[in-house]
């Protein structure tokens, strides 16, 4: 991978220390006022023991482009303050961001000739949501080139009420998930309240409602959450109410042994993963034991009725391989017991792990070998000391029917000097991961639209659309900001009889 520091710029001068024998390129990250856009140099080798000397061209601002954010159902700026920003990239690599003034919905973006890939970011607490697609615009020097942007409010209701198996109110969390024809794939989350009442506000769409809880909660309550209510469409002239989600309780096992392919002689030293998902919406997730030299056993609770698909992996690091199951399917319609073997086939690579570790009060960016991007402001895990950072490759993803988190996994997390895991950020974290050009997603039969940032929350125990995201049609590019390392991964929403390999960061 690679590893890079930085250094505050002072009087126009900087000075990095670096490993020597390794080629480096410098970059500096503007201000978004700056009359500068942000850009870097080319590659350079730095010879051990030598002392460089690199000048880093600045290209003043020469141009601008601007415009509104106007509100799509009426065709003028929000009424309300909205608090956004407007993103730039163009070909070469040079940067620009602007926040959006609050009371006009005006933005202005200082930029130099040459076509850019904008696009807004809108804070849902708005009451409004963009598109995450790019779009281009070409400017010239000395031009200003107008570009508005249309935001869809969020004012689509989606009411009801979560019960326990019992039919009694319950508290938990609730969301809904789906496609605006409007903004694509959107999702949003609340809590029901002690009546079990809950309420969601969306835009117009069609969406998939469920509620959760924490899976440490439903295993010592025996329940599992409740199936996924469709939505066919809702919007603020119709809104859905009376919905009922109800959580069931576990009376239904799926067990089985779990063997290497004949030929493969392999020693466990943990136990392997086993997950389910239901086709009525519910999943599962388990540990394998240990049973022999060669085997696992597994016992998957879950709920009758239905019928499951089950699967497993097993993650060898020590030599840097992974075995994985064939999705198996399992009828539980009639029954409430079931046996199924799976078996795991022929190793695949598993990446090793990376951990490093650096001053915390230090910007940092981190390359991983597939492309993927983290960049960690200077305080953003600690206010001081050192932070080391775990970053563990992993295929241990729990998938669904709806929404498929495809490709290898990251699992990161971080400890500061003391050896105590940091839970929270200071500041956001960023994460760029690339996916591949359109022609290899064609062959998987998937489109880059298709594409969203997800992360798994422990308290929900369910993948979740990330909060704050931006996807470069024109880089091939998602962007996400992070309070928290969790698992992040990417999904093919609608489109889970295909799989494409990203990278996935995750905790």
């Amino acid at each position: 991978f690679q590893f890079f520091s930085d250094a505050p710029l002072e009087d126009g001068g900087f000075t990095l220390k670096v490993g020597g024998g390794y080629t480096y390129a410098v970059g500096l990250d503007l201000p978004p006022h700056a009359p500068y856009v942000s850009g870097g140099t080319d590659p350079f080798y730095v010879s051990p023991g030598s002392l460089m000397t690199v000048a880093v061209p600045l290209e003043p601002k020469d141009a601008l482009i601007e415009g509104f954010l106007v509100d799509a159902s009426t065709g003028q700026p929000p009424t309300e303050p909205i608090w956004a920003e407007v993103f730039g990239e163009d070909e070469a690599g040079h940067w620009v961001v602007a926040g959006v003034d609050p009371a006009t919905a005006f933005y202005d973006l200082g930029v130099i000739s040459g076509t850019w890939s904008l696009r807004p970011w809108v804070d849902p607490d708005s009451g409004y949501v963009a598109s995450p697609t790019a779009t281009l615009v070409t400017v010239e020097s000395g031009q200003v080139v107008t570009q508005h942007f249309a935001v869809w409010p969020i004012n689509a209701v989606i009411s009801g009420t979560v019960k326990d198996p019992d039919g009694n109110p319950v508290q938990a969390f609730v969301f809904a998930e789906g496609e605006s024809p409007f903004v694509g794939h959107f999702e949003t989350q609340a809590q029901s309240d002690g009546n079990g009442y809950f309420e969601l506000v969306v835009p117009e769409g069609g969406y998939v409602v469920g509620a959760a809880l924490p899976g440490d909660e439903l295993a010592a309550r025996g329940w599992l959450n409740p199936p996924p209510v469709d939505v066919p469409w809702v919007s603020a002239t119709s809104p859905v109410t009376g919905l009922n989600l109800q959580f069931r309780r576990l009376d239904a096992v799926i067990t089985g042994t779990i063997t290497f392919a004949p030929g493969l002689l392999v020693t466990p030293t943990h136990p392997a993963y086993v997950w389910g998902w239901a086709e009525t919406g519910e999943w599962a997730e388990t540990e394998a034991v240990t049973a022999s030299a060669n085997a696992f056993t597994y016992a998957l609770p879950v709920v009758s009725g239905t019928v499951w698909h089950v699967g497993a992996v097993y993650e060898d690091w020590d030599n840097g391989l992974f075995y994985e199951s064939a999705e198996e399917v399992v009828d539980l319609t009639t029954t409430d017991v079931a046996v199924q073997n799976l078996e795991l086939g022929s190793p695949q690579l598993l990446p090793q792990p990376i951990i490093v570790s650096f001053d915390g009060t230090t910007m940092q960016t981190i390359i991983l070998p597939d492309g993927t991007e983290l960049k960690i402001p200077p305080g953003a895990l600690v206010v001081s000391g050192t932070v080391t950072l775990y970053i563990f490759p992993t295929q241990e993803l729990l998938p669904g029917e709806e929404q498929e988190v495809v490709g290898m996994g990251y699992e990161i997390w971080a400890t500061d000097q003391n050896g105590q895991e940091i839970t929270q950020f200071n500041k956001n974290v960023v994460i760029t991961f690339q996916y591949p050009p359109d022609a290899v997603l064609a062959q998987q039969g998937i489109s880059e639209y298709q594409l969203v940032p997800v992360y798994f929350s422990t308290l929900m125990g369910r993948w979740v659309l990330a909060d704050s995201y931006v996807v470069d049609t024109l880089n091939n590019e998602i962007t996400l900001q992070i309070s928290h390392f969790t698992k992040f991964g990417v999904a093919s929403v609608g489109a889970k009889q295909f799989q494409v390999y990203l990278p996935i960061v995750l905790k």
